[in-house]
């Protein structure tokens, strides 16, 4: 099973690695000011690696994964497997690192890409990639108590036939039932699934919601999160099959006691991005990103919907090419990107975040931050989260502190 794993994931880092290194669609855009500030850098040992989005509780205190680090080894990996953190802001303008807890190994569940979302109660969940009792990953909780926080799996991936394996971040509805996909399956769901998890008197039920066959206009792997509507419909994308082969965007609509399938776009020569999830605007149009490094728009129209791309880039080793996508409360779309005007990192630039601002002539594109490759990290494939003031929060891959190659991370905060 940890074979599988590790070719899978080895076989996205590849796409990764090649889209760095073979930009052809890349934005130019003016710099802009920032006041960009590191707040964490960590050593090996409390977590190295950002990938996910961090999250807020209601004190103001930031909770996110690492990918790798913590324990010394690993399954066969030596840079450990993984952590949950919390960030404390202090006086001064400084922030406190709170190791909550260390993934073990195969059966604790390792490799936590997602990050981690809270209750009402407290009580953090998350998801793991690897290990578990079946191999291919585990839905955890952690929650807190007088002697630190105590980690509970809720679902070991797969469970048995139609299950899915390798599962990416979860969202919760109002009644507590948490949702997810995964990136692949067991027959007969091969190409991924939807799932829903419930708490049923003391543990939790699994049930698949969505079964990818990557047949017909089925999609094939999906990687990105879920989001829900007002009206409790799931939206998310694959990256792969379709009609044209590019990936799908997909709506989910509970109906008579299951979800129906509406493929809302098939995308061709410019898949959809991996793990960028779908973002809605007030108006029930979604943005999202594509491998080509275009930002498009998808709205509701005489019973379909229409694909426009928003901004597309135009080449250049120092343009960027975004990974993520969040709006503000003015309809403003913010981003991280890999790309950017400092050529230190594989000479195509250690990453930027962006801003899209919507004005009367069209999209008008402003870099908020140029990433070094240095103390200040470098690609910020995580994605972004927004405080109530507009500062942004963010983690990188690499960058920080030595001690993992091309550095262990760091999470940082911009004002624009």
């Amino acid at each position: 099973m940890s074979a599988t794993l590790e070719s899978t994931r080895n076989s996205t880092w590849l796409r990764r690695t090649c889209s760095l290194v073979c930009l052809v669609c890349l934005f130019v855009a003016t710099a802009a000011a920032s006041n960009f500030k590191v707040l964490y850098s960590p050593y090996k040992r409390q977590g190295a690696h950002f990938w996910s989005n961090l999250t807020w509780d209601s004190a103001g205190n930031l909770y996110g994964t690492t990918q790798f680090g913590g324990i010394k080894v690993c399954h066969s990996i030596v840079s450990g497997c993984g952590t949950v953190f919390e960030l404390v802001p202090q006086p001064g303008g400084t922030w406190k690192a709170q190791i909550l807890y260390k993934f073990q190994n195969e059966g604790d569940g390792w490799l936590p890409y997602a990050g981690v979302i809270f209750d009402a109660a407290g009580n953090l969940y998350g998801t793991t990639a690897g290990g578990g009792a079946g191999g291919y990953g585990t839905a955890y909780e952690l929650s807190p108590g007088a002697n630190g926080w105590t980690k509970t799996i809720l679902h070991n991936f797969p469970s048995g036939k139609g299950d899915g394996g390798y599962p990416g971040p979860l969202v919760m509805d109002k009644k507590g039932n948490l949702y997810g996909t995964t990136q692949n399956g067991v027959n007969p769901c091969p190409s991924g699934t939807v799932f829903e998890l419930s708490p049923m008197q003391g543990s939790w039920t699994e049930t698949v919601l969505h079964c990818f066959t990557g047949t017909g206009s089925d999609g094939m792997f999906p990687d990105a999160p879920l989001i829900f509507d007002a009206a409790g419909n799931l939206y998310s994308t694959t990256y792969n099959g379709g009609l044209n082969g590019g990936g799908t965007a997909f709506e989910l609509s509970p109906s008579g006691g299951k979800w129906k399938e509406t493929i809302l776009y098939n995308f061709g020569a410019s898949s959809v991005w991996y793990y960028a999830p779908l973002v809605a605007d007030a108006s029930g149009n979604l943005y999202g990103v594509t491998f080509s490094g275009a930002v498009y728009e998808l709205s509701p129209s005489n019973g379909g919907w229409t694909y426009t791309e928003i901004y597309t880039g135009q080449g250049g080793p120092t343009g960027i090419y975004p990974v993520s996508l969040i709006m503000d409360a003015a309809g403003n779309l913010y981003g991280t990107a890999e790309g950017g005007a400092n050529v230190n990192c594989s000479g195509y630039g250690c990453g930027a975040v962006f801003k899209l601002e919507h004005q009367q002539s069209g999209w008008q594109l402003t870099v908020l931050y140029n990433f070094t490759g240095g103390p200040d990290g470098a690609y910020p494939w995580g994605g972004l989260i927004m405080d109530a003031q507009g500062n942004l929060f963010g983690g990188t891959y690499y960058g920080g502190k030595i001690g993992c190659i091309n550095g262990c991370g760091v999470v940082y905060e911009i004002t624009p």
